[in-house]
């Protein structure tokens, strides 16, 4: 097994085909679409470069701005909520208190009823 991780050529093998089908699902539509957002397009005319424009407009634009915000209080609403708890959970699953073995039991019961 170690003479095959430190082959770089069979390393490579193993992760070209991951790495192909990364590329066509998500490398190559994000860069499609920082293109398009450079220009002024309907979609059935031909395009027109337009720059920054299209930014400049989207932060202009008091919606935006107010969903954006929205955004952000809910991202650090949510990590203040659920940090703690999940922080709280994992520390009972693993001390050697009263009723910690319940919360393991119940944990990995859950964990594997999952998968």
């Amino acid at each position: 097994m170690n003479k095959v991780l430190g082959n770089k050529k069979s390393i490579a093998v193993f992760v070209l085909p991951a790495f192909c089908i990364y590329a066509v699902f998500v490398l190559i539509p994000i860069g499609y679409n920082v293109y398009m957002s450079f220009l002024q397009t309907d979609l059935m005319s031909p395009s027109k470069f337009i720059g920054m424009k299209n930014y400049i407009n989207l932060f202009r634009d008091k919606t935006f701005i107010e969903a954006l915000g929205n955004n952000v209080i809910l991202v650090i609403g949510s990590l203040v909520a659920n940090l703690p708890i999940a922080l709280l959970l994992g520390n009972i699953l693993f001390q050697k208190i009263k009723g910690s073995h319940f919360f393991q039991t119940v944990f990995f019961c859950r964990v594997l009823s999952v998968v």
